[in-house]
C-alpha cells in the first residue's frame, strides 16, 4: 500500500503465505508451542484468572488470566500496549513505500535480537523486546521462540491470522479503522486493565477538546486537505474514513475530498493538475523520511504546487510514519501536539 493505514496488512505476498505455513509446520513439529484456538467480544470476568472470549472478523479468541508474554505485531499494537503499561516481549515493525528500512525501531536489529529503542516511544519502552521482523515479513521462528501467550495486532489480515494463531492466541484490533478507542477498550479488557483503559480514553478526549479550543479561530469553518505523496505521480487524498481524516475533523476542520474520485480504504487518488481546484484553507502533506527526492523539495520546485500553496492559508508537512502508522493513545497525543504547534507558530501565537 502507499500508506500503512489502508492496506498495510492486506498486501502480504502469497509466496510468503505458502512458505510461512510450511515453515510453521516444521517449527511446530520441533517445538512445544501453544495450539489453543483464539477468540474477540468478551464474556466479562471478575477475576484475573477467568477467561474472556472475544469475537472478531476472523473468528474468536480466548484470553485467560492476565497475559504476561505479549508480542506486538505492529506499531499500533505497541502503542496500545505501552498505553496500558504493558511491555511486550517481541515486536514486529513496519516498512512503508518511500523508506529504505523499518521506521519502528532504532538502528537495524537482527531477527531474534533485542531492540535497543523505538521511534516516538523511547521513554515508554523500558524493556528490550525481541525483534521479530516487520508486519510484511515476520519471522515465525523468532515469534515461536518467545513462547508468547498472546499476539496483538491492528493490521493483521486473515492469512497472517491463520498462520500465527497456530503459535499463540491472536487478538486482532481492527474493528474500527477510523479510530482506536473501541479496539483499545477490547485490549484493556483482554489484559484485565479496563479501568486504566477508560482513564486513557478520557485523557485523550480531554486533549482533543483542549486542542480544538486552542486552535480557534484557525479551525473555525476551515477546510483541510491531507495529501499522501510518494512522488508527483502518486498522490492520494485522505478521507473521513481514514484515521487521520477523522482526527482533523475532531479538531474542528472540514475535510475536503475530490468529488471526481472514488474513495477506497480511506483514500482517494488525485492528480497534481486537479489540486488547484480544491482550494482548502489547510494543506497537510505527509513526508516520507528517506525519499531520495523529498516531497518538500518537489513541492517547492513545482509551479502547480506553488500555486496551490498560495491559495491556502496554511501549508504544513508532517511525518508520514507518525500520522499514518501510530494509531493509539500515544501516537494521537504526538499528532495533536504536532498539528497544534505548527499551526500556532504559523499564526504567530
Amino acid at each position: 500500500m502507499g500508506i500503512l493505514k489502508y492496506g498495510l496488512a492486506r498486501k502480504l505476498h502469497r509466496l510468503f503465505t505458502f512458505l510461512s505455513l510450511g515453515m510453521l509446520g516444521v517449527l511446530l513439529a520441533t517445538a512445544c508451542a501453544k495450539n489453543s484456538q483464539p477468540d474477540l467480544q468478551s464474556a466479562a470476568s471478575d477475576t484475573p484468572t477467568a477467561c474472556r472470549t472475544f469475537q472478531h472478523q476472523f473468528g474468536e479468541t480466548e484470553v485467560c488470566g492476565q497475559p504476561t508474554r505479549v508480542v506486538a505485531f505492529d506499531p499500533p499494537a505497541l502503542d496500545m500496549l505501552l498505553s496500558l503499561d504493558i511491555q511486550p516481549i517481541g515486536l514486529a515493525g513496519a516498512k512503508a513505500n518511500g523508506y529504505d528500512q523499518d521506521q519502528t525501531v532504532v538502528g537495524s536489529p537482527q531477527l531474534g535480537a533485542e531492540i535497543e529503542g523505538v521511534s516516538y516511544f523511547g521513554d515508554r519502552l523500558t524493556s528490550r523486546p525481541i525483534y521479530v521482523g516487520t508486519l510484511h515479513t515476520p519471522s515465525l521462528e523468532s515469534i515461536l521462540a518467545l513462547k508468547p501467550d498472546l499476539i496483538v495486532s491492528r493490521y493483521v489480515n486473515e492469512t497472517q491470522y491463520a498462520t500465527i494463531s497456530k503459535i499463540a492466541p491472536v487478538l486482532p484490533l481492527n474493528t474500527d479503522q477510523t479510530d482506536w478507542q473501541q479496539d483499545f477498550s477490547v485490549l484493556a479488557e483482554a489484559m484485565d486493565r479496563t479501568p486504566q483503559g477508560r482513564l486513557t480514553i478520557e485523557r485523550y478526549e480531554q486533549k482533543i477538546a483542549a486542542a480544538k479550543k486552542a486552535l480557534n479561530p484557525i479551525n473555525q469553518n476551515a477546510t483541510a486537505l491531507i495529501l499522501d505523496m510518494i512522488d508527483l505521480g502518486q498522490i492520494t487524498v485522505l478521507t473521513t474514513d481514514n484515521y487521520m481524516g477523522g482526527l482533523l475533523e475532531k479538531l474542528g476542520f472540514q475535510l475536503m475530498v475530490p468529488q471526481s474520485s472514488t474513495s477506497s480504504l480511506g483514500i482517494a487518488p488525485i492528480s497534481v493538475e486537479y489540486l488547484p481546484q480544491m482550494q482548502p484553507d489547510l494543506i497537510m502533506v505527509l513526508e516520507r523520511g528517506s525519499l531520495s527526492d523529498p516531497i518538500k523539495q518537489q513541492w517547492q520546485q513545482n509551479p502547480i504546487l506553488q500555486s496551490v500553496e498560495s491559495q491556502a492559508k496554511h501549508l504544513l508537512f508532517a511525518d508520514f510514519y507518525l500520522w499514518a502508522t501510530l494509531e493509539g493513545p500515544i501516537g494521537a497525543e504526538y499528532m495533536i501536539e504536532d498539528l497544534q504547534t505548527q499551526l500556532l507558530q504559523m499564526s504567530g501565537r
